[in-house]
């Protein structure tokens, strides 16, 4: 039986990488990473999600080359432009900073929703948020750490889980899964007291990378089949 084709977007970057590799993944579903560097591997297409008409000539030509797609998993994560807590925020770079993490959003979703419908596919979404999409930062975690929580990434994520409601319910007769992942922290070189303070709110602490692999399985599985529009938390209890 064939693989079903599964686009990953964000495919060079801390968890994208751990997708693309996954075994169990692989053995199921053909991989086609994306992302807008390539540098990481030679086997990622390159792709600006934030160009509409780019994107969507790009995935009319992955049709074509490697057949019809069933579904996405989107990663993206625009650069962090300004890291300062309110009052210093500068408006136009918070504004811009929303700006690139929502469109990238958008713009896949509403393209492969579009695919889908045409096709008569039952297509998957899973869309990446965080678990400061679901909740207020921790504040008391960053203390002397000399780190912190962005307000625009906060907000942006929020946003990221509407619109996966929004387009979900909007394609709900179409039989179109469309979901979120919001992953608690991820371990990615930290300091040792933003560490220490974080395990205090989990039962281990932050996530391995392939802690989130199940999630995406489930998600893109027939399993999920009567699930819309659900915001999936992966996060050792981080939330509770």
């Amino acid at each position: 039986m064939k693989k079903k084709n599964i686009l990953i977007f964000g495919a060079g970057g801390l968890i994208g990488k751990e997708i693309i590799k996954s075994t169990n993944l692989n053995n199921q579903f053909n991989m086609i990473g994306l992302d807008i560097k390539t540098k990481s591997s030679s086997k990622i297409i390159k792709v600006n999600t934030l160009n509409y008409n780019t994107l969507k000539k790009k995935i009319i030509k992955i049709n074509k080359k490697c057949g019809k797609i069933y579904g996405c998993v989107n990663l993206t994560f625009p650069p962090v432009l300004q890291r300062k807590n309110p009052p210093h925020i500068n408006s136009k770079i918070f504004s811009k900073e929303i700006s690139n993490h929502i469109c990238s959003y958008f713009n896949t979703t509403q393209i492969l929703c579009d695919y889908f419908v045409k096709n008569k596919i039952k297509g998957k979404i899973i869309n990446f948020s965080s678990i400061y999409g679901t909740t207020i930062p921790r504040f008391e975690i960053y203390k002397n750490t000399g780190m912190n929580l962005p307000l625009q990434y906060s907000i942006s994520k929020h946003s990221i889980i509407t619109l996966s409601k929004y387009f979900s319910k909007f394609y709900l007769k179409n039989k179109i899964n469309i979901n979120t992942v919001s992953p608690g922290g991820v371990i990615n070189k930290q300091n040792k007291l933003f560490l220490k303070n974080y395990k205090k709110f989990c039962s281990t602490g932050m996530l391995k990378k392939s802690d989130l692999n199940g999630a995406i399985e489930f998600l893109l599985s027939d399993s999920s089949k009567n699930i819309f529009g659900h915001n999936l938390i992966v996060d050792d209890g981080f939330t509770l």
